[in-house]
């Protein structure tokens, strides 16, 4: 994923970008089920999303699922995302710092055994906390669905809507063709949604 020590730079490439990328091409493609357009959308923002998270949580792993759960969800309601401006980045961001503050809240849980009082900069407002609970319904959903599918189908959606990793990419990973990665895909996206439609 990132590396820690390449963090500083990270930060002073983000801040001296001089301009903001036009994600809506790619959301409105995202939107029309073009499984590439997360895809590219994963590499343009990945690792701001990680910096994020990274920046929150004590355990490289937790941000990066925190990370992979941003883009889930991402890829899950793209649809009713209502961008502010036309960056993705900002959804992300704010997906990512919720879903950062959840496991914080989780893993002080484990550990004290007690609800212990939240600093002021960690406290969330009542709508954000239903939001935060809704997004972590959502991905356990998703997950659950995920878990009962044939082996093959799982990896398809790991390496490309979890990891990112291009139709190509994943069909030489999983030693198969571009189109039964692509196949594959649009049936688990059917699957998906026929099945948290209900």
């Amino acid at each position: 994923m990132v590396e820690p020590a390449r963090a500083s730079q990270d930060r002073q490439h983000l801040a001296s970008a001089d301009h903001v990328e036009d994600d809506v091409p790619l959301l409105l493609r995202l939107r029309d089920g073009d499984d590439t357009a997360l895809s590219e959308l994963h590499e343009r923002h990945v690792r701001a999303v990680y910096l994020l998270a990274r920046s929150k949580l004590d355990s490289a792993s937790d941000a990066e699922e925190v990370t992979q759960d941003a883009f889930l969800l991402l890829w899950r309601k793209c649809r009713r995302v209502d961008l502010a401006g036309t960056s993705c980045l900002p959804w992300l961001l704010t997906t990512a710092n919720y879903l950062a503050l959840n496991v914080q809240r989780a893993s002080r849980r484990r550990t004290q055994r007690v609800t212990t009082a939240l600093s002021e900069d960690d406290l969330a407002s009542p709508r954000e906390v239903d939001a935060e609970a809704a997004r972590n319904m959502e991905l356990e959903q998703v997950r659950r669905i995920v878990a009962a599918l044939p082996q093959i189908d799982q990896d398809v959606f790991r390496l490309c809507m979890v990891e990112g990793l291009s139709y190509k990419q994943a069909a030489h990973h999983l030693r198969t063709s571009h189109s039964a990665v692509r196949n594959r895909l649009s049936r688990v996206r059917g699957a998906l949604r026929k099945q948290m439609d209900r």
